[in-house]
């Protein structure tokens, strides 16, 4: 490790860093390995981002910033697909990954993958390359399903971050109820998971003036407004958020706004607003880039997070470093980064009238906190600061390093099943490359 600068090899496999945030599969997991991965090319450290081609017009390799660069693995037909259908394809992505690092001759000192998909090609290639794989899953399978809304996930998955959890050389998580969450899920020692809180961009997000923000985006003055900003999904609670405003004390005088993918024409959320009698008071935004979120946080009277699950709840620090409240349910780091009754409210539970209550308090006038009073509370939360803690963890990871493993144990773990018959069909068995 030359100088102590790491070279280090980010898998992000199903979501590319530069894809267009709040789009299906593309949301704070793609921030964090942005975020994080230049803030480690500014420590010295050297960073090359793996992920799949699903960016139109992008080029196989690009410089996100010194020191670090974004790789798009070539397999053909991929980049349509969804998440859910890559399973099959991650031998054919491990040979391009391996096929040019071994043109780059690249010699890694770690592994860093995103969500588990990532972690099973992390965890080929950690066999390949002989060097400490550390994983950060972003959302548990198992915690999903519990929720019991949107998609269930598949029993591959579930096993898969089971057996990730045993095979990894470390796991990161943001917050500490999520390692509890894992720890109580797949059972993994306490000692192999490290805490490190995500960050935020507080050049780009801070604080505009309400009046200025709003005639910007051609907002009504005198409304009061709560914003959601994120994805349409089951687990992120917008329909709670919906009926929660239908029990607004001053409803009239307030527009729920919802920035997120592709509006709703025609969904059941569009349904609901309309049985609710409430379509009027909503106004749905297309997803916006992500540099114009600030214009829509400083408009906003109060953030609304009524999700029932979050592994972190990045949208919230970003809120708050733009000196707007945040009203959230216990998920994620909501209780850790939210000053109840100064920076926001966390309801006590996850129904719909907690949420309406603590909403109240925002349009009713009562707030009463400066902007930069909120923003002034997140100080802490840089993405230099999450850098660095990463680091410290790689550090203990590789002062622990070899213990080896062989391939075979790993060929024979049943969530790598579907996988290995599909790379022995393929031909792919045996692939051993060596580091350059």
């Amino acid at each position: 490790m030359e100088n102590n600068h790491l070279k280090i090899a980010m898998i992000c496999l199903h979501s590319s860093p530069i894809g267009n945030i709040g789009t299906q599969d593309t949301g704070g997991m793609s921030v964090y390995v942005r975020e994080l991965s230049r803030e480690l090319g500014r420590l010295g450290h050297y960073v090359d981002i793996y992920t799949r081609n699903n960016v139109e017009s992008c080029s196989r390799t690009i410089t996100l910033c010194e020191r670090v660069r974004i790789i798009h693995l070539t397999v053909k037909d991929s980049s349509h697909l969804s998440k859910y259908e890559l399973h099959p394809l991650i031998p054919e992505f491990l040979s391009s990954l391996e096929n040019f690092r071994s043109q780059e001759e690249i010699c890694y000192d770690l592994i860093y993958s995103h969500y588990w998909l990532s972690g099973i090609l992390g965890e080929w290639a950690r066999e390949i390359w002989k060097v400490p794989h550390l994983i950060m899953f972003h959302t548990l399978g198992a915690l999903k399903n519990s929720c019991g809304m949107g998609q269930q996930e598949s029993e591959l998955r579930i096993s898969a971050e089971k057996k990730l959890a045993e095979l990894s050389s470390g796991i990161i998580m943001a917050s500490n109820r999520e390692r509890n969450n894992f720890m109580r899920y797949y059972g993994a020692a306490l000692e192999k998971t490290d805490l490190v809180p995500c960050g935020v961009h507080f050049e780009i997000f801070r604080p505009t003036e309400s009046r200025k923000a709003r005639l910007k985006l051609g907002l009504a003055l005198e409304e009061k407004i709560i914003l959601y900003v994120g994805r349409l999904d089951p687990l992120k609670g917008i329909d709670r958020l919906m009926k929660a405003f239908t029990l607004l004390s001053s409803r009239n005088s307030v527009r729920l706004i919802i920035v997120g993918e592709n509006g709703c024409p025609g969904s059941a959320l569009e349904k609901l607003m309309t049985d609710l009698g409430i379509r009027k008071s909503v106004s749905f935004f297309e997803r916006v880039n992500h540099t114009l979120l600030p214009l829509y946080y400083s408009a906003a009277d109060v953030l609304a997070v009524p999700s029932l699950y979050e592994s972190f709840g990045l949208v919230a620090l970003e809120s708050l470093a733009c000196g707007t409240p945040v009203v959230a349910t216990p998920v994620g780091s909501m209780e850790k980064i939210i000053i109840k009754g100064e920076t926001g409210l966390v309801t006590s539970d996850f129904s719909v009238q907690a949420l309406a209550e603590a909403l109240n308090f925002y349009v009713s006038g009562k707030n009463k906190t400066r902007a930069e009073t909120v923003r002034s509370s997140i100080a802490e939360y840089t993405w230099s600061r999450s850098a660095k803690g990463v680091l410290r963890f790689f550090n203990d990871v590789l002062s622990e390093h070899p213990k080896k493993r062989s391939a075979e144990h790993l060929f024979k773990s049943p969530f790598f099943l579907k996988s290995y018959a599909y790379e022995k069909q393929s031909g792919h068995i045996g692939h051993k490359s060596t580091p350059g």
